[in-house]
């Protein structure tokens, strides 16, 4: 009797790794000789559930819960011949989406942190998508993973983060913010405060704010009389020249902040004509006539005897911007008379300041120049 040997189907299929939630598409991917292939059986893998089967050429099925499942296809031939293949499928986890921020304040910037849970059977995050819920503003994105974001608006917003993970597969959360009202930090400052250079009347005038800090820069400074950095409206006296930069920042209920800065220049200056001298005095100090200043860049002082004539005169200056030369009461090396003589100056500061000090009546000289008298006394 002859004996026939039917082929045997090659049984071969695709499964895909899919997310938590959707379904797995199975292919059958058998080869096949000469004989049709009838007959197809399908096990997804699920114990203890006898629904997890199937008998289409392409089904679909979803898992109930993530996790790597042995799946088992058998082919059956016209002639009734089969064959078996075994693939894993895995059904990975879907990361948790979470955010945390720091407090919002208008206008400034508001720092976003991505919390995602991603423990247990899930891949390593690699996509943030954020919408910052702004409307008809395409920029209210952010792919990065923790953004910032400045809100110029005050009031509630919704805050959306889609993540994915290695894998492709994702998870959103939206979360209502609070965007909040900012204060408004502003002071005023009365310079030569009660004519002494340097010091400084400080009001703040803020808006909307219940607590405050000054910074009152590098340029060595004390606090004057009773003051102290507490004080809401200090008084304070700079000691150097220099650029000094007060700052204020103010904060309200909601702890968020408001700053502002004032930058200035700081110069100290002055010029002093002694009114009255003796040569003849046992105190040195006052035995010649020298002018004292600071900060000059130049200077010119002339004496002119009761005749109208010049009897000594100087222009010279030290680093400090300070006269440096006097006049002992004499003509060409003669004592001249006791009486009144009239000197006349011409200085500038090195801020570009002119010297606005002494004068007769309100007479000021075109050119910028002063004058008065110095008594000597014999």
């Amino acid at each position: 009797m002859p004996i026939t040997v039917h082929p045997t189907p090659y049984a071969q299929y695709i499964a895909d790794e899919i997310c938590f939630g959707d379904s797995v598409r199975f292919i059958d991917n058998t080869s096949i000789d000469s004989a049709n292939i009838n007959g197809w059986y399908w096990d997804f893998g699920m114990e203890n559930i006898s629904t997890d089967t199937s008998t289409v050429q392409y089904p679909y099925y979803e898992y109930s819960e993530e996790g790597i499942y042995q799946s088992q296809f058998i082919v059956t031939n016209e002639y009734g011949c089969s064959d078996t293949a075994h693939q894993p499928v895995t059904v990975h986890q879907l990361p948790t989406a979470s955010f945390v921020l720091d407090n919002s304040c208008r206008g400034d910037a508001t720092y976003f942190y991505d919390n995602t849970d991603t423990v247990g059977f899930v891949g390593e995050i690699s996509q943030w998508h954020w919408d910052f819920g702004i409307d008809n503003i395409r920029t209210d994105t952010s792919d990065v993973q923790n953004p910032e974001f400045v809100f110029m608006n005050e009031g509630s917003h919704d805050v959306t983060l889609i993540v994915t993970d290695e894998y492709g597969c994702g998870d959103s959360v939206s979360n209502t913010i609070i965007t909040n009202p900012i204060p408004i930090a502003a002071f005023s400052l009365e310079k030569d405060y009660e004519n002494m250079q340097g010091r400084f009347n400080i009001t703040n005038e803020s808006e909307q704010y219940n607590e405050y800090e000054w910074n009152f820069g590098t340029i060595p400074y004390h606090f004057d009389q009773e003051f102290s950095v507490d004080d809401e409206n200090p008084v304070i006296v700079y000691e150097d020249d220099g650029i000094y930069d007060i700052q204020l920042i103010v904060w309200n209920e909601y702890n968020c902040p408001d700053t502002v800065i004032v930058t200035d220049s700081l110069l100290f200056k002055g010029l002093f004509i002694p009114t009255a001298f003796s040569p003849n005095n046992p105190y040195e100090s006052v035995r010649v006539f020298k002018p004292s200043g600071i900060n000059l860049i130049e200077y010119e002082i002339q004496i002119y005897g009761v005749r109208g004539n010049l009897i000594w005169q100087s222009q010279e200056l030290d680093s400090d911007g300070s006269p440096t030369e006097t006049w002992d009461g004499t003509y060409q090396g003669t004592p001249l008379p006791e009486g009144v003589y009239v000197w006349k100056v011409r200085a500038l500061f090195k801020d570009g300041s002119s010297w606005q000090g002494k004068s007769v009546g309100s007479k000021e000289l075109s050119s910028g120049e002063r004058y008065g008298t110095v008594t000597l006394i014999r």
